[in-house]
C-alpha cells in the first residue's frame, strides 16, 4: 500500500487523465433533474458534479502546505512545510523539508522512467533522505488511467460522480459561505487497506482544498494544511517546468537501497524488486 505523500502523487495522475477527456465528458453527460435555482436535487450530487467539473480544468498547480503526522500509539506529533507541483500529463512532484530538528525529508515524483528490465512506465518514487532508501512503486504500463485508483487524496481533485458513490459514502460536516467540510468513508475493502476515512475541507469558489486530515489507521492521522495553491500557474517565479519531475543526482547513489513494488488496482501490492542503485537515478 502506498502511505503518505505517494497519495498526493496518485492524485496527480488522476488529475492528468481526467483533464483530458473533460470536454468530451461534458458534451456528453446526460441531462439530471435539476430543482429550483437549477441545484441538482441530491446535495451531494450537485457537490461532486461542481467539484469534478472545476478540477478538471487544471492542467498545472504549485502548492505549499503543512503537514502533520500523529502517531497516538506513540503519542508524537511531527510538522514539516512542503510544497507539490502537479503537470499535465501525469507529472506530479512533492517536497517535504527537513523540520528544525532535521526529521522528515522526503522527496515524492511522479513520471515516466526507465525500468530495470527494460522499457519504461509510469511511477512514483519515494526518497527517504535520512534513511537513505527510495521506495519505487510502478505502475502497469496499460493502467496509466488508472494511476487515481490508489490513495484517497485523488479525491483532492473531485472524483467522478458516477464512481464516487460505488466506492465512498460522503457526510457534509459544515457549510460557511466560503467553505465546506465532507468526511469521506471508504465502502471497498481494498480502499479500506488505505484509509479508514478522510475530512476534507474545499474552498467554495475555487473548490481547492484548504484542510485535508487522512485517517491512515487506527494509530495514525496525516493532516495537510494549505497555505498557497496557484492552478494554470502563468507566475514565472511558480511556473512548473518539465525538469521538476526528473529525478534528483543523488552524490552516493550506492549508498541508497532501492525497493520496488507493482502496483495492482485492487489487489495487495507485492515486493517486486529490492537494490541498491548502481548509479544515479
Amino acid at each position: 500500500m502506498i502511505r503518505g505523500g505517494a497519495f498526493v502523487l496518485a492524485a496527480a495522475a488522476w488529475l492528468a487523465a481526467s483533464a483530458g477527456s473533460a470536454q468530451d465528458g461534458a458534451k456528453s453527460r446526460p441531462a439530471r433533474p435539476v430543482a429550483d435555482g437549477g441545484l441538482l436535487n441530491n446535495e451531494i450530487d450537485d457537490l461532486l458534479q461542481r467539484w469534478h467539473d472545476r478540477t478538471s480544468k487544471v492542467s498545472q498547480l504549485y502548492a505549499e502546505f503543512r503537514r502533520t503526522v500523529t502517531e497516538t500509539a506513540f503519542k508524537t506529533k511531527r510538522e514539516n512545510l512542503g510544497k507539490a507541483r502537479f503537470r499535465d500529463p501525469n507529472l506530479a512532484r512533492m517536497d517535504i523539508l527537513a523540520n528544525e530538528k532535521g526529521e522528515g525529508r522526503e522527496i515524492f515524483i511522479l513520471s515516466h522512467q526507465p525500468r530495470p528490465r527494460g522499457g519504461a512506465g509510469l511511477e512514483i518514487r519515494h526518497y527517504v533522505v535520512r534513511e537513505r532508501k527510495i521506495q519505487i512503486h510502478e505502475f502497469p504500463n496499460n493502467a496509466v488511467r488508472n494511476a487515481q485508483e490508489e490513495g484517497p487524496l485523488r479525491l483532492l481533485f473531485g472524483i467522478k460522480p458516477e464512481n464516487a458513490h460505488a466506492r465512498y459514502s460522503f457526510e457534509i460536516l459544515k457549510k460557511t459561505q466560503d467553505a465546506i467540510a465532507i468526511r469521506i468513508i471508504p465502502k471497498l475493502e481494498e480502499d479500506r487497506q488505505e484509509f479508514l476515512e478522510a475530512a476534507l475541507v474545499l474552498d467554495i469558489a475555487t473548490f481547492m482544498p484548504r484542510r485535508l486530515r487522512v485517517k491512515e489507521n487506527i494509530q495514525t492521522d496525516v493532516t495537510y494544511d494549505f497555505t498557497q495553491i496557484v492552478t494554470n500557474v502563468d507566475d514565472p517565479k511558480l511556473e512548473v517546468l518539465v525538469t521538476d519531475f526528473d529525478p534528483p543526482k543523488l552524490p552516493d547513489p550506492k549508498e541508497w537501497k532501492e525497493t520496488r513494488q507493482e502496483i495492482r488496482p485492487g489487489k495487495p501490492q507485492g515486493q517486486a524488486d529490492s537494490r541498491r542503485p548502481q548509479g544515479g537515478p
